[in-house]
């Protein structure tokens, strides 16, 4: 899809999001880049995101 996987996400497993969401931390933004994953012996849900720039459109 040309999209550079610039980092993962962990979250816990009631989180609402989905691929394509953006989420801020520390100030940061990022863009998911897959639905959360989660496996059957963890709590924790695991996604790629990669870093939006600031130049992209917002929605």
């Amino acid at each position: 899809m040309g999209v550079t996987i610039t980092h993962s996400a962990m979250m816990p497993l009631d989180a609402e999001v989905s691929y394509g969401d953006r989420i801020e931390v520390d100030g940061e933004v990022y863009q998911l880049q897959s639905d959360p994953l989660s496996s059957t012996h963890s709590a924790i849900a695991r996604a790629t995101v990669r870093k939006t720039p600031f130049d992209e459109t917002t929605s």
